[in-house]
C-alpha cells in the first residue's frame, strides 16, 4: 500500500490518452444515449483521425503533451520500444530544477511501461519510487493517477466545445488548454491526492 503522504511536492503522476478529431469518446469510459431513435443506424469511420499523447501532473506543472507520432505526425500505436524513447529524449529534458529529484514517478500498468527495456530506462531516471503495475501497487489497481480523475477529462469538456477541423488544430487546442491550467488547480488536485 502507498504511504499517504501530504508531501505533493516531489511527485509527477502520469497516463496517456487518446483525443479524436470527431469528439468520439471511447465507450468503454463513457455512455451516451443517442438524441434520436436508439434502433436507428449511425454510422461511423473505422478509425477516426486521433493523437496519442502522455502527460504528467505535479503540484508545480504539466509536463507534455507528448504525442506518439512519426516524424511525419503521423499517430502510432503505443508499444514498449516507442514508449521508452519518450523518458529518453523528452520528460528528462521537461524536468524542471525542482523535480530533478522525485519521491514518486507513477504511469499505470500497461504493458508499454512495465516492459523490461521502458524500466531499464526508467531506472536510470532521478526517482526514489516507481508506482505502476508490478512495482507497489497491489494487482487490479483502479487508475489512481491524477490525469485519469483530473487532467484527461478537464481538457476534453473544453476542446470539445465545436469539433477541431482536423488533427493540427485538435493538437493546438490541447496545447493551449494544459498550458492554460492554473498553478494553483494544480496544487488543489495534488493535495487532494491521497485521499
Amino acid at each position: 500500500m502507498v504511504e499517504n503522504n501530504s508531501n505533493t511536492t516531489n511527485k509527477l503522476l502520469s497516463d496517456k490518452a487518446r483525443y479524436h478529431v470527431s469528439g468520439y469518446v471511447n465507450k468503454q469510459n463513457c455512455c451516451c444515449w443517442p438524441p434520436n431513435i436508439p434502433h436507428e443506424l449511425q454510422q461511423h469511420p473505422l478509425h477516426n483521425a486521433e493523437v496519442k499523447l502522455w502527460c504528467a501532473v505535479s503540484s508545480h506543472c504539466i509536463i507534455g503533451p507528448y504525442c506518439f507520432e512519426t516524424a511525419l505526425g503521423r499517430t502510432v500505436n503505443v508499444h514498449a520500444e516507442r514508449y521508452k524513447g519518450m523518458p529518453e529524449t523528452f520528460l528528462c529534458s521537461e524536468l524542471h530544477p525542482h523535480q530533478q529529484h522525485l519521491l514518486w514517478f507513477q504511469q499505470d500498468g500497461a504493458t508499454a511501461h512495465t516492459a523490461q527495456i521502458s524500466m531499464q530506462v526508467l531506472r536510470t531516471f532521478p526517482a526514489d519510487s516507481f508506482l505502476c503495475r508490478g512495482y507497489q501497487l497491489p494487482a487490479r489497481s483502479p487508475d489512481l493517477a491524477v490525469p485519469d480523475y483530473f487532467l484527461w477529462g478537464y481538457i476534453k469538456s473544453r476542446i470539445y466545445k465545436t469539433h477541431p477541423a482536423n488533427i493540427a488544430e485538435l493538437k493546438q487546442r490541447i496545447l493551449e488548454r494544459t498550458q492554460g491550467i492554473p498553478k494553483e488547480m494544480l496544487q488543489h488536485v495534488m493535495t487532494a491526492f491521497p485521499s
